[in-house]
């Protein structure tokens, strides 16, 4: 990590620099005092900050996974970086180059000023954090960086745990519809991470255009989304829980991303929201009532969806589509949607849903099995709202005795098979999962002449 005024780089002394994974700490800067960079010259005060003066320039380099670089600030407020003058400029430009802001749970707003590094094209790009309280973890902290991607978003400069830059995991690719800058927003070390507001500012100059599809002409509707490495997904896409965070405010700039707790994902980047995946699918399910299959599915917004294409399999592998039905076009509200298939099938059968946009480009939602709707159980409901337990219910033709197994993606057994003897009529039971983590799951409720087949979807503070 360097320390240099950019226009006087031989005048700063070049002592210090720190080595991979060092961490240049308050407990050094007790020694030194505050670094206070002015034009051509280095300085001290005491106090525990770092004051960036006239442009001068603060570069950390020669991060890598195995060994990151930090400039750790231990001032939990705030002030804990300052710039004056001119401003100032911090430059990480690689994932494994990070500033650590050791905040707890101090309820503030920060600003770390960042500078992109393009040369002639240099501008700064600050990174704003407002956090906004519910943290817990006294030791908790911020660790932060940015760095501009080849242009078009080739996969060799993307964060670690991002696999795709897809509409979906298996989609087409959406590179071209993404500033060419990732951001890594990481709250560590904490019980209860902090909701906070984030504004990400990027380079005109170079990150945008080029061989993208970012212009003057859409810039505005670029916003803010995340990567969820659990479920393999960008925030906005089928398996997301928002279509995007917060809105381009001007300057260069997607300011008012406002994240809780169980969003808060470390990787970022800046997406065109008229290009995001069309629609935001809530669930996606098929229930027998009343001896037909009932397929219903709900989006909590859709953004230029033409229509979506029911398709139905007898074994998983080969679809034919079975009905159209028109979607909402664009809507920030919940949709639900609701088909019956009058077709009889005598085994188990599969249904997904193919999206289609305005301009041709399509997705598929995830599969959902149906048994034949002859068995003794209707109207069987999963609700797994409620804090550590999984509620079942379901409507009984007759009085029988029901295994409940509930299985990972794998097909791994994750409780102990439950028994229930359920009773003619409405039926209720509970199962408790709170050694379980939150993911997607699979219930299966069986005897011996019948079998049901449901996904679960537990989030993070089940």
């Amino acid at each position: 990590m360097i320390f240099k005024n950019k226009f006087f780089e031989n005048s700063i002394t070049p002592n210090l620099t720190s080595s991979n994974n060092s961490e240049y700490s308050n407990s050094m800067r007790k020694l030194a005092c505050v670094l206070v960079f002015t034009v051509g010259a280095l300085s001290c005060n005491s106090q525990y900050a770092l004051v960036i003066n006239n442009d001068a320039f603060v570069v950390i380099d020669g991060g890598v996974s195995a060994t990151p670089v930090y400039l750790v600030i231990d001032e939990s407020d705030g002030l804990g970086i300052t710039t004056s003058g001119t401003g100032g400029n911090i430059i990480s430009e690689g994932e494994f180059n990070k500033v650590q802001w050791n905040i707890g749970t101090n309820v503030d707003s920060y600003t770390i000023p960042f500078t992109s590094n393009n040369g002639s094209s240099d501008q700064k790009i600050p990174l704003s954090i407002e956090t906004t309280g519910s943290a817990i973890g006294g030791n908790g902290r911020l660790r932060l960086s940015t760095w501009e991607t080849a242009d078009g978003n080739l996969s060799g400069t993307w964060p670690t745990d991002v696999t795709h830059l897809n509409t979906a995991a298996s989609g087409s690719s959406n590179g071209l519809n993404v500033v060419d800058r990732f951001w890594i927003v990481d709250a560590d070390n904490y019980t209860t991470k902090p909701s906070a507001l984030l504004g990400f500012t990027y380079n005109d100059n170079n990150e945008i255009a080029g061989s993208n599809l970012i212009n003057a002409g859409n810039e505005s509707t670029l916003v803010g989304q995340s990567f969820d490495a659990a479920t393999n997904t960008w925030r906005g896409n089928t398996s997301g829980t928002a279509v995007y965070y917060g809105s381009w405010t001007g300057a260069r700039t997607v300011s008012g991303a406002s994240v809780s707790d169980g969003d808060f994902f470390a990787s970022w980047t800046l997406s065109l929201n008229s290009l995001l995946l069309p629609i935001d699918l809530i669930d996606f399910t098929v229930d027998c009532i009343n001896k037909q299959k009932v397929i219903k599915w709900s989006t909590k917004s859709e953004i230029n969806n033409d229509q979506f294409i029911i398709q139905m399999s007898p074994d998983g592998i080969e679809f034919e589509n079975i009905a159209v039905i028109m979607g909402a076009g664009n809507s920030s509200f919940q949709n639900d949607y609701e088909y019956v298939d009058l077709s009889e099938y005598e085994n188990i059968t599969y249904y997904r849903l193919l999206q289609v946009d305005f301009d041709g480009s399509e997705s598929y939602s995830n599969i959902a099995a149906a048994d034949p709707c002859d068995g003794n159980l209707s109207s069987l409901t999963i609700n797994t709202s409620n804090n550590n337990v999984i509620d079942i219910s379901y409507d009984a033709l007759n009085a029988s005795k029901y295994q409940v197994q509930i299985i990972d993606a794998r097909g791994r057994l994750l409780v102990e098979p439950t028994v229930f003897q359920s009773q003619k009529g409405i039926n209720k039971h509970t199962i408790p999962i709170h050694h379980i983590d939150f993911g997607i799951y699979y219930i299966i409720i069986q005897n011996e002449t019948e079998r049901n087949f449901k996904k679960i979807v537990l989030y993070e503070n089940h």
